[in-house]
């Protein structure tokens, strides 16, 4: 990995101590440091003063060809007391144009700063992001670490991936997973083979900054290659009430895969249904596939993630991966649909539904409610069941009246 050194740096210490204050110079000095040097020294009492040199609302940046940047905090440059240095609320994009206007500022003899000298254009510079770490995980996944959070664009494209091979037989990226902000997994087309010496490297990425990914060699690493393990590849719904789970590898048809402990179903997102089962459904064959999940009705559209024991081996005696014995899956449930209304007083109206509604909320909001013929919703009394009872305005007998409720 190459040092981040500082960018440059001032030498001298400027003689100006009369008159309005004026900015000489302004200098990236790193990544997220931005060095200004004044005329004179300046007022440096109370960051939370509106004409002091150290408060961060006096900085105003214009950004070219670049990420925005603005002033976190301001420090005092102690062996030059007149040089202050910015710290950024996050990386410049290196080689933009950044505008610095200053203003409010005083100097210490109580001279606001010049108007016609207040603004400095300057570089920006920042760090290009190098790769920290590549390691085969799997036979055809390897994971990637960046050494800095990353720009999404570009970083799931196959072809900004190529693969070194060697003496081995070529490989191709089919896909790339984001996993986190420094972290991606790059699917292969066949298996590496193991124990084999490969290169990856990657190309037209950025970080956050639009900061391009690092010359050679910090835009690749080595990696040794591995056996394609065993795991979960999949978690799909195959109804509002069955969830399919699919393995990698044929797997062998014991107590473990039958055994109801070795499972989790767990919401993900708020506001979603938990999932109930009891038995495990099994293919009759001697090495299944895939195993399904009789369940409660899931929220519909809502995350889950399901989860299963590395205890589960398949046909060949191999357990299942710690790294991927788990996936998410998006609910798939039917909305319920109104079975009848009934009017059981001038101001009460009981709505039926066809399941058991949850009680929450949304249900007990009497604007999810509306009737026709001017009839108004005014609460929601009670809830029981598939049973929801309205308090009404005052109905007018014989008149036909259409409930709509907002899903």
């Amino acid at each position: 990995m190459t040092d981040r050194g500082p960018v440059g740096g001032f030498e001298f210490e400027s003689g100006g101590q009369y008159g309005r204050p004026q900015i000489v110079q302004a200098q990236a000095i790193d990544g997220t440091t931005v060095r200004v040097q004044f005329d004179q020294k300046m007022k440096h009492t109370n960051p939370a003063d509106g004409d002091d040199v150290l408060n961060p609302s006096n900085y105003a940046f214009v950004v070219t060809g670049g990420v925005p940047v603005a002033a976190s905090s301001v420090a005092l440059h102690q062996s030059i007391p007149t040089f202050v240095d910015i710290t950024l609320n996050n990386e410049m994009t290196s080689g933009s144009s950044i505008q610095l206007t200053v203003s409010n500022v005083i100097s210490a003899l109580g001279q606001i700063i010049d108007p016609s000298y207040d603004t400095y254009t300057f570089t920006g510079f920042g760090y290009k992001p190098q790769v920290q770490d590549a390691t085969a995980i799997d036979g055809v996944i390897i994971e990637m670490t960046f050494n800095e959070a990353m720009s999404t664009t570009g970083l799931t494209t196959p072809s900004n991936y190529t693969i070194l091979t060697g003496v081995n037989p070529p490989l191709t990226v089919i896909s790339v997973d984001i996993i986190s902000s420094t972290v991606v997994r790059v699917w292969i087309d066949t298996p590496m083979v193991v124990g084999g010496n490969y290169t990856i490297v990657v190309a037209n990425v950025t970080d956050l900054s639009d900061n391009p990914i690092d010359d050679p060699p910090n835009d690749r690493d080595d990696f040794v290659g591995v056996d394609v393990q065993t795991k979960l590849d999949s978690a799909e719904p195959v109804s509002d009430t069955k969830i399919r789970l699919n393995f990698s590898k044929p797997m062998l048809n014991n107590a473990e895969l039958r055994d109801i402990s070795n499972y989790i179903l767990t919401p993900v997102d708020p506001e979603t249904a938990p999932l109930y089962f009891s038995q495990i459904l099994i293919p009759g064959d001697t090495y299944p596939e895939y195993v399904e999940i009789p369940c409660s009705e899931m929220t519909n559209g809502k995350t889950y993630n399901c989860e299963v024991s590395i205890t589960l081996e398949d046909r060949w005696g191999n357990h299942i991966s710690p790294s991927f014995n788990d996936d998410d899956f998006t609910g798939q449930g039917t909305p319920p649909v109104i079975s009848r209304v009934v009017s059981t007083g001038e101001n009460r109206a009981v709505v039926y539904f066809n399941e058991d509604m949850r009680d929450n909320a949304d249900i007990r909001n009497p604007a999810n409610y509306a009737f026709d013929q001017g009839l108004a919703v005014l609460s929601v009394l009670d809830v029981s069941g598939e049973r929801v009872e309205l308090v009404t305005s005052d109905q007018t007998p014989g008149v036909m009246y259409t409930l709509q409720v907002t899903p």
